[in-house]
């Protein structure tokens, strides 16, 4: 039997909906910074781009963690959690040896 360890197990026991309240609320957050800084004075200086660019990377990572969370849900509504792959997201023990 394999079980699965990590944040996919507790995702399977219902912390998504906490982490994914999590992740929008930084989204809002990263986004609010965002236009902020792009509708600031320093917005063409390069020290502002810089941050500009910064900011567009990490709300681009959000969305994906937010993607990812949302596969992984709608995997588990389909499937439950034994037919859930890995993919990075947590580590499988045998624990038939």
């Amino acid at each position: 039997m394999v079980q699965l360890v990590g944040i996919t197990n507790r995702v399977a026991y219902g912390a998504s909906s906490t982490s994914a309240a999590g992740l929008q609320g930084q989204l809002a957050r990263f986004e609010k910074e965002l236009a902020d800084c792009v509708n600031c004075a320093s917005a063409k200086t390069t020290e502002g781009k810089q941050k500009i660019e910064a900011i567009s990377l990490r709300i681009s990572q959000i969305r994906e963690r937010i993607e990812q969370a949302s596969q992984l849900r709608s995997c588990l509504q389909a499937n439950g959690p034994a037919s859930v792959p890995s993919a990075g997201l947590g580590r499988l023990i045998d624990v038939k040896a």
